[in-house]
């Protein structure tokens, strides 16, 4: 029985490193190299779980909305949601 649960605890710190060694983003360029006209692309990677980077819901404070383009307007669709993108 020993050996069963060390053989398990072993299996489970082991997905575990490689879980977290999956996560490393790796350095960023300068700000300068990756903004602009023609910026410095990463290289493509290929993961066996795709990482999803969600941006934060957010509701739009009191009073303000996004500034639109030029010639455009902005209006809320919808007010007093629980969460600003479930209708």
């Amino acid at each position: 029985m020993t050996r069963l649960c060390a053989a398990a605890v072993a299996f489970v710190l082991g997905l575990a490193a490689a879980g977290l060694s999956a996560c490393s983003g790796g350095p960023l360029a300068p700000e300068a190299e990756r903004f602009g006209p023609s910026p410095a692309l990463p290289v493509p990677s290929s993961r066996l779980l795709p990482l999803v980077r969600i941006a934060p819901a957010r509701g739009w404070a009191e009073g303000q909305v996004p500034t639109p383009a030029a010639g455009l307007q902005v209006q809320a669709f919808a007010l007093g949601l629980e969460h600003p993108r479930w209708l």
